[in-house]
């Protein structure tokens, strides 16, 4: 089964209307600058972390310092995915792309 021929699917398009083209092709090349961001640095941090494993491995580093909440190396991911949500949120309000809060004003979601 297909995920067009979904009766939930079906349902949400009747309801949601027809797409904009347009938003829909400037949303898609936003995302991807993000997802290729978000990839790549996280994809460095892993290598640089595994690196850093490695390392104090080898040299038995018995002094392992106290953190709080995440290692540094999670607290730079974190940063991260912080940083590139920015960069997405920029770039779709300088292309006006904003959320015109459809279903914030609805009485009701269609559940039936």
């Amino acid at each position: 089964m297909k995920f067009e021929d979904l009766k939930l699917v079906q349902k949400w398009r009747e309801y949601a209307g027809p797409k904009d083209e347009r938003l829909e092709a400037e949303s898609a090349k936003i995302y991807k600058i993000g997802f290729v961001l978000l990839s790549f640095g996280m994809l460095m941090i892993f290598f640089y972390q595994f690196i850093a494993r490695q390392v104090a491995w080898v040299h038995s580093d018995a002094s392992e310092m106290p953190h709080g909440f995440a290692t540094p190396f999670e607290a730079a991911m974190y940063l991260w995915l912080v940083l590139v949500m920015l960069i997405c949120a920029g770039l779709q309000t300088r292309k006006g792309y904003v959320d015109t809060n459809r279903f914030g004003q609805t009485e009701h979601l269609p559940v039936g």
